[in-house]
């Protein structure tokens, strides 16, 4: 509100500068309705329109990706005397439209990505066209997943070279950003909290401005420690990002770490009631119509209520949710598409254990293993075979279950997922027993150990439902 008041007693120079920072901060605090209408406004000082129409924006996104593909990804960098102004202020005014759209609107924000783009690689400013090429790595790594892992690393690598000719501190921080998310989209946890922490870094100690970037960093940071299973480590990451996300009116950040506290912290501190606090609050906090964070929801929400022995509430939730986080345009994307079939896998193997009639639920869960397995995702992959498993399990085939597991496993201890591993490895136990189950539950248990789980039988249970070594 302050940007918009004072756009109102500036010049007209001035104005789309003001509304854009206006439009930019509505937009990622959920403020969606009222963000659009004022990035409406920018857009219109620069001759640029929101598409009306879904098919207007697809046909639009189709000419500039064909533009792209005309013209290829090189550019020439020029000094910044020889920059042109207008063509700046169309740039940022599309970068804020790719950045603000994409928790509700994919398509359109696809669109104005692929103009930021093109305008960033035609105006020769080099800050500008590292900042697009790595956007671009990573909405590839988001769409091909493994297959574009070459060219994915091609563009970061372009991109952080301008950003050392240029000798930018903010490209720098941006290049470190977008080499840390194409890490996260292929499943190299590790690897990308290091460059997303570094990120952070450049950003709070050498830019000003950047508390956007800071945040989508911060928190994708703490995914990979949740997928590496280092409960220990997420903790404070946890706790000190809702306090700072908090201040600051950032939903993106909040909602996943009030998630990561109902859904694990607390969890396996065996803290119930505090995990149920932090979602309850995230169910009246979800900003309207910000996809990644519905999908978050009903993953975390359901989890709990598998935790509480409440199978027939998650499921209900899942049912209920399904049809709309299918239709999502995000769904195009791997890494989200695996995490929705992933807990509709969970839920349909836990209701199955309480069914009279199991077959329709194991059914579910068999097709959406089948799709997990097909996708180009280590962790993906390994969430596939777990679940296959278990759909093997309950209809008494250990044997192929046994292949399954040892499938699954292979693949969480390659991407270092170690409590996904320990689960499946107590999981592998209990089919062949002797020395070599005896050897995995030592292994199991020493991670519940360090990472302190309060009841690592009863998590293990919610994570990966339908097993009866975790019973």
């Amino acid at each position: 509100d302050v940007y918009k008041r004072q756009a109102q007693d500036v010049s007209a120079e001035v104005r789309p500068e003001l509304l854009q920072t206006a439009a930019e901060l509505l937009l990622t605090s959920g403020h969606s309705t009222e963000g659009r209408e004022v990035l409406r406004r920018v857009l219109e000082a620069f001759s640029m329109r929101l598409p009306k129409t879904r098919g207007r924006a697809l046909a639009s996104l189709l000419a500039n990706r064909a533009a792209l593909a005309v013209r290829g990804l090189e550019a020439t960098v020029k000094p910044p005397a020889e920059l042109d102004a207008t063509t700046i202020g169309k740039l940022d005014a599309c970068w804020t439209a790719a950045r603000g759209l994409i928790y509700t609107d994919g398509l359109v924000a696809a669109d104005f990505h692929a103009r930021h783009l093109r305008l960033a690689l035609k105006s020769g400013d080099g800050v500008r066209i590292s900042r697009a090429l790595g956007f671009e790595a990573h909405l590839l790594a988001s769409l091909k997943a493994e297959s574009g892992r070459s060219r994915c690393f091609e563009l970061v690598d372009q991109a952080g070279a301008l950003a050392e000719d240029t000798n930018s501190e903010y490209a720098r921080g941006m290049a470190s950003q977008s080499r840390g998310h194409v890490h996260l989209m292929f499943g190299d946890w590790a690897q990308s909290r290091t460059h997303l922490d570094e990120a952070v870094e450049t950003f709070r100690e050498r830019c000003t401005g950047a508390a956007q970037e800071i945040g989508y960093c911060e928190i994708h940071a703490a995914l990979c420690e949740q997928l590496m299973g280092h409960i220990r480590a997420l903790a404070p990451r946890a706790q000190t990002l809702l306090r700072e996300s908090t201040r600051r009116a950032h939903p993106y950040s909040q909602g996943y770490a009030r998630g990561m506290l109902g859904h694990v912290i607390y969890l396996a501190d065996g803290r119930i009631e505090e995990a149920r606090e932090q979602l309850d609050l995230y169910r009246d906090e979800l900003p309207v119509g910000f996809q990644a964070h519905i999908l978050n929801f009903v993953d975390t929400r359901s989890a709990l209520l598998r935790y509480e022995g409440k199978v027939e509430e998650a499921w209900a939730l899942q049912c209920e949710r399904r049809e709309e986080i299918e239709s999502f345009d995000m769904m195009r994307a791997p890494f989200p598409k695996g995490a929705h079939l992933w807990a509709l896998t969970q839920n349909a193997l836990a209701m199955a254990k309480r069914s009279p009639d199991p077959k329709p639920l194991l059914a579910v869960a068999e097709q959406a293993t089948r799709m997990l397995t097909k996708l180009r995702l280590r962790h993906a992959q390994g969430f596939g075979h777990l679940g296959a498993a278990s759909v093997l399990q309950a209809r008494g085939d250990q044997d192929a279950a046994l292949v399954r597991l040892r499938e699954a496993l292979t693949r969480f201890e390659a991407g270092g997922m170690e409590m996904y591993a320990a689960l499946t490895q107590l999981r592998v136990a209990q089919v062949v027993g002797g020395s070599e189950g005896d050897a995995l539950r030592v292994t199991a248990a020493a991670y519940t150990e360090r990472e302190e789980i309060h009841a690592p039988q009863k998590l293990f249970e919610m994570l990966a439902p339908g097993g009866t070594e975790t019973d």
